[in-house]
């Protein structure tokens, strides 16, 4: 028991009263698949740290999400990105309201800590044999992997953002992996709108939207990604938040 997966599912059925009976089984083996890599974590024993927290600190790390789904499973699963063909289409006809939203700066240069020390030392702490760069690591919390920078983001936008990620990645391979994914999902211009359309039965987040509108240059169509789904039986409408990558 070492990847994503496994340790969310190992936490939900042995500390909480969740059962394996309550788990969405395929979300799980659909994170196995894609995210694999170990992840390390050290409990004190001490502290007080809750099962939604522990599973909001594993989850940052492989870029996760979780929640409860219509069927009252746990589900969990990763931002990915709009895909080619969407799962649902919306016109100006089905849109009963649409909003642009605020987008966080692109990123320009992303670094990924790992393998954290969760004992820091200094130089009185260490023997004589601890030479080179182990030595320099053990004084410092985390390994880094090098930074990474999207050219394009750097030269298109003067404000983009250079961010870091103390990850609980244990090997320097899992870590670059995610520093690159991360890089080419928000290194891209992106858009994001709030919807409101008429409730759809299994609609739900992390599907992929194509809005096509006369409004806001949605005149040729974009795919977004499903942020956030919150039906309301009062007024038979489902609101959306969407996200999406411009292209060119």
């Amino acid at each position: 028991m070492s990847g994503y997966a496994d340790i969310a599912q190992h936490a939900v059925t042995s500390m909480t009263t969740v059962t394996a009976a309550d788990l969405a089984a395929a979300s799980f083996s659909a994170m196995r698949a894609a995210q694999p890599a170990v992840l390390a974590y050290w409990y004190d024993g001490a502290s007080t740290v809750t099962v939604r927290q522990f599973l909001d600190e594993i989850s940052d790390t492989v870029g996760a999400y979780w929640g409860w789904n219509e069927a009252r499973q746990l589900e969990v699963a990763r931002y990915v990105g709009a895909a080619a063909t969407p799962d649902i289409t919306f016109t100006d006809r089905d849109l009963v309201r649409i909003r642009p939203l605020p987008v966080a700066r692109r990123l320009k240069t992303f670094r990924v800590g790992y393998r954290r020390f969760w004992t820091v030392f200094g130089e009185q702490d260490m023997a004589d044999d601890v030479l080179g760069a182990d030595r320099e690591a053990f004084k410092a919390q985390y390994r880094w992997t090098d930074p990474q920078t999207d050219a394009t983001a750097a030269a298109a936008a003067l404000l983009a953002s250079e961010e870091e990620l103390q990850s609980l990645f244990d090997d320097v391979t899992d870590a670059t992996a995610e520093r690159a994914r991360r890089l080419a999902l928000f290194a891209p211009k992106s858009r994001a709108f709030e919807i409101s359309v008429e409730l759809r039965p299994g609609l739900v987040a992390g599907q992929t939207a194509r809005v096509i509108s006369s409004r806001f240059g949605l005149t040729a169509g974009m795919n977004f990604v499903v942020m956030e789904c919150e039906a309301d039986a009062r007024t038979d409408t489902h609101t959306l938040v969407l996200l999406g990558t411009v292209n060119g």
